[in-house]
C-alpha cells in the first residue's frame, strides 16, 4: 500500500484518538508502524530510477540552484503525491507529533498527551478544511 492507498486509515486512526476511542500508547505505536511501511514502500521507488534523483535535486537546493518553494514542488512530483498536499501535510505534522511524544517529556524536547491531541486535532482540521476546499474546486 502506500500513503494515498491508507488514507482512510489515518483519518480512522486519528479520528479515533481524537474521540478518545484509542489510547495514546496505541495511536503512537500504530501510527507510526503504518507511516514507516508506507514510508519503506515509497522508498523503494528509487531502485527503479537510473539516477539518485532525490539526491541531487537535494544538492541542487542546498546550492541555492532552486528556491524553496520549486523544491517542494519538484520533491512532492518526484515522490508522486503532488495532487495529494493535505494528506502529505497531515500525514508529516501528526507523524512529527507522534515523534516527538513521550510519556514523560522533558521540556523544549518531546510533548505530552495534551499537546500532542493538540497537535493532531490541528493538523486534522486543517486537513478537513482543505478537503472541504477541494470538494468545492470539484464540483462535488
Amino acid at each position: 500500500m502506500s500513503f494515498q492507498a491508507n488514507e482512510h486509515v489515518y483519518v480512522a486512526m486519528i479520528n479515533d484518538f481524537l474521540a478518545k476511542r484509542r489510547r495514546v500508547k496505541s495511536f503512537t505505536r500504530h501510527f507510526m508502524a503504518l507511516w514507516k511501511k508506507d514510508r519503506d514502500e515509497q522508498l523503494q521507488m528509487k531502485s527503479t530510477w537510473r539516477e539518485p534523483l532525490d539526491e541531487l535535486l537535494l544538492t541542487r537546493f542546498h546550492a541555492g540552484a532552486i528556491s524553496a518553494e520549486a523544491f517542494s514542488a519538484d520533491w512532492k512530483k518526484l515522490w508522486g503525491y503532488a495532487h495529494d498536499e493535505p494528506l502529505t501535510n497531515l500525514v508529516e505534522k501528526v507523524f512529527s507529533a507522534c515523534d516527538s511524544f513521550s510519556e514523560q517529556p522533558i521540556a523544549g524536547y518531546y510533548i505530552d498527551e495534551a499537546r500532542l491531541r493538540i497537535d493532531v486535532h490541528a493538523a486534522m482540521s486543517e486537513y478537513n478544511h482543505a478537503q472541504k476546499g477541494v470538494a468545492i474546486l470539484s464540483g462535488s
